[in-house]
């Protein structure tokens, strides 16, 4: 499952068709593209997607901070209704931290992509997020994106 902000769509995009180009191939969810789904039923579609996923990918850009962290203005508010991934960024987050107290401060299924860890970002996350080598790499937008595995 990704999660991201629209300044961080492009990168998930690209994400997704990586992933999803490999063989075998890796299902990806995002919730723009269960639209009819998460509109019936949202909270409920959240909240059994988050526990049948593997993986969470937060895509951390100075958008998605500050959006978690109520730093946003009202410009962004357009970006909310015309996004659902952006819209429930901060459900989403609320769950991996919600998950991760459950589990004694142990992080069992966030995944941070190689290159995105920088000073700002690890301050406002969990301590013990799981950084991960990667097995097969390709560069993307001066960030290398990459099949994971933990560490």
């Amino acid at each position: 499952m990704l999660t991201f902000t629209k300044d961080g769509e492009d990168i998930s995009k690209n994400i997704c068709r990586i992933f999803r180009e490999q063989n075998p191939k890796i299902g990806v969810l995002i919730l723009q593209e269960q639209e009819k789904f998460v509109y019936s039923r949202v909270e409920e579609f959240i909240d059994d997607c988050f526990k049948q996923v593997n993986y969470i990918i937060p895509i951390l850009t100075t958008g998605y901070i500050n959006h978690i962290n109520n730093l946003t203005n009202t410009d962004d508010e357009e970006s909310l209704f015309n996004n659902l991934d952006h819209k429930y960024v901060k459900y989403l987050y609320s769950l991996m931290c919600f998950e991760y107290c459950k589990n004694n401060c142990h992080n069992n299924r966030i995944r941070i992509p190689h290159g995105t860890r920088n000073e700002m970002v690890i301050t406002h996350m969990p301590t013990a997020i799981h950084y991960c080598k990667a097995i097969q790499s390709t560069p993307l937008n001066g960030m290398e994106v990459a099949l994971l595995l933990p560490r």
